[in-house]
């Protein structure tokens, strides 16, 4: 990630270690599992589907007004076979940040994405939204957010989780962001773990 005054790059090359069925898909938050009812279930690690996005910052937070971020991402189908649809999926969003006090900020989206259809499966396009709570002391911390996905699949109800992670100091001004899915339906999300290296 870079930030340039009012604009942010971003990229993102996920390693990504999967045990069940299907292919991940996806371009706002994580990545979802997508499969046809009865496929195999099989672990395979590799690299996964990288994602390039844009942010730029069209209103500046002042006394009342958060700031607001106009944002794009475009997941591209680099993934390992068995790892990825092999589509092209776009996300818009826009994205606020709201500081309350000194090291302690809300932050929040609305988002829309449009997933590309593998051979074998028609999935639904639909918007997106997360709530979230970030603290931070020094370089250490920390925060949740809860997140709002509408289901890919017809007739499966839409994903609730809410997303606790953890932020330490790492080398050379870099830092470490360990995260954890917690399930709020049925069919979301429940053992999810990852590792963030922010630069």
């Amino acid at each position: 990630m870079a930030q340039f005054n009012r604009l942010r790059l971003e990229v993102t090359v996920p390693f990504v270690d999967i045990e069940g069925p299907g292919t991940l898909a996806g371009a706002l938050g994580p990545r979802k599992i997508v499969a046809q009812l009865g496929s195999p279930t099989k672990r395979r690690s590799g690299l996964g589907d990288i994602s390039v996005g844009a942010a730029f910052i069209i209103l500046r937070e002042g006394p009342i007004l958060p700031r607001l971020e106009l944002a794009g991402v475009v997941k591209i189908p680099t993934a390992a076979t068995g790892l990825g649809t092999g589509q092209t999926d776009y996300g818009v969003q826009v994205t606020f940040y709201r500081p309350l006090l000194t090291g302690v900020k809300t932050f929040g989206s609305i988002g829309y994405q449009r997933i590309g259809d593998p051979n074998t499966l028609r999935l639904h396009d639909g918007e997106r939204a997360t709530f979230g709570l970030d603290i931070n002391y020094s370089n250490w911390g920390g925060g949740a957010l809860l997140d709002y996905e509408k289901s890919l699949f017809p007739g499966v109800p839409n994903s609730f989780t809410v997303d606790p992670y953890v932020s330490v100091p790492f080398l050379f001004g870099s830092g470490l962001q360990v995260y954890t899915t917690i399930a709020l339906t049925r069919l979301s999300p429940n053992h999810e773990v990852g590792v963030r290296l922010v630069l």
